[in-house]
C-alpha cells in the first residue's frame, strides 16, 4: 500500500518529457506560476517533522519535506527524480540540476566493502533527509544556523534560533529607517565572518576549506536568490524559511530560471566578499542580541 507520503510526492503536476541529458531519468520539468504554486501548497499543507522523521542541515530540504512536496514528509528514501524535480521548482536549470542530483546521489553511496573501484562511481538508489548530516561531505563548519558537528552539543541538523536571531538583528541595525527590513548580501558577509571567526575560538577540529567556502557562498546564493530575491530576503519569510522550516504564505518559486553565469558570478563574489569583510565589525555586529 502507498504511503501519505508517497501519494503526496507522486501527485505532483508535470510537463511533458523532452529528449537530452539523462532524459529518461529527469523527465519532470515543472515550474509553477504564482497562482499554482498558491493553490499546490493547500493540497500541502505544513506539518512539522514527527518522532522518527528525518531531517537534514538544509533547511530548504526540510521545508519541502515539512509539506510533502518532492521529498516525502518522513524525509526518507527519495529518489534523484524527487530531487531534480525540486532543484527545478527553485529554478535551478535543468542540466546543472542534473549534475547536482547525480552528484548528491554518487557522493552519500556507501559501497560494500568487497565492491570493486568501478562502484565508487555508482549512485545510491535513494537517500534519507538525515544522511546529509554526515560531516565534512556536504555538511560543513561556519554553518548560518547551526553549530559545528564536532563540538558540543554535536548536533549539526537542528537549528539554533540564537544564530537566526543574530541574523535578524543585523538587518535590523544596518535597515534601521527602512519600512521593510531585510536581510541581504552586506548582512550576509558579516554574519559569515563573524561565525567563522566564533568557530575558530570555539571549534578545535574546524575545517573550512576553498570548496566548503565556496560551498557556503552557494548555500548564501540559494537563501538570497531563490529563497529571497536581488540579494536580500525580508526577516519574515528568512524567519518561517530558518525556524518553522515552512513556506511562506506569499512566497512564490522565481519565474524563470537563473542563470547559470550570473548565479557563478554572484556566488564568486559572496565567496570574495566573505574574506575581505572587516572582521572586527563582523565580530561585533554578530554578536549583538
Amino acid at each position: 500500500m502507498t504511503s501519505p507520503s508517497s501519494q503526496e510526492t507522486s501527485n505532483l503536476p508535470h510537463s511533458s518529457t523532452s529528449g537530452g541529458f539523462f532524459a529518461n531519468l529527469f523527465s519532470r520539468t515543472q515550474r509553477y506560476s504564482p497562482e499554482e504554486w498558491k493553490e499546490l501548497l493547500k493540497s500541502h499543507p505544513y506539518v512539522p517533522p514527527g518522532s522518527g522523521d528525518a531531517r537534514s542541515p538544509c533547511p530548504l530540504l526540510n521545508t519541502f519535506a515539512n509539506h510533502g512536496i518532492s521529498i516525502p514528509r518522513n524525509g526518507r528514501n527519495f529518489t534523484k527524480r524527487q530531487l531534480y524535480e525540486l532543484l527545478i521548482i527553485m529554478g535551478v536549470k535543468s542540466m546543472l540540476a542534473s549534475l547536482v542530483v547525480t552528484s548528491v546521489f554518487v557522493m552519500y553511496r556507501q559501497p560494500a566493502p568487497n565492491s570493486t573501484w568501478r562502484d565508487s562511481f555508482r549512485s545510491a538508489s535513494t537517500l534519507s533527509l538525515d544522511s546529509l548530516g554526515i560531516h565534512g561531505l556536504l555538511e560543513h563548519d561556519v554553518s548560518l544556523t547551526r553549530h559545528d558537528a564536532q563540538i558540543a552539543p554535536y548536533d549539526a541538523v537542528s537549528v539554533v534560533p540564537e544564530l537566526v536571531q543574530q541574523m535578524a538583528t543585523l538587518a535590523q541595525t544596518s535597515h534601521l529607517n527602512a519600512e521593510n527590513i531585510v536581510f541581504d548580501d552586506e548582512n550576509y558577509f558579516h554574519h559569515r565572518k563573524s561565525r567563522w571567526l566564533t568557530c575558530i575560538k570555539e571549534n578545535p577540529y574546524l575545517h573550512y576549506s576553498f570548496i566548503q567556502q565556496f560551498l557556503s557562498a552557494a548555500e548564501a546564493h540559494l537563501l538570497l536568490h531563490l529563497l529571497g530575491r536581488n540579494d536580500q530576503i525580508s526577516l519574515d519569510h528568512m524567519n518561517l524559511f530558518l525556524l518553522d522550516e515552512r513556506f511562506p504564505d506569499n512566497w512564490h518559486p522565481i519565474d524563470r530560471p537563473l542563470s547559470g553565469l550570473s548565479a557563478i558570478r554572484t556566488i564568486i563574489r559572496y565567496y570574495r566578499r566573505v574574506r575581505q569583510t572587516n572582521p572586527m565589525l563582523a565580530a561585533s555586529k554578530g554578536t549583538e542580541s
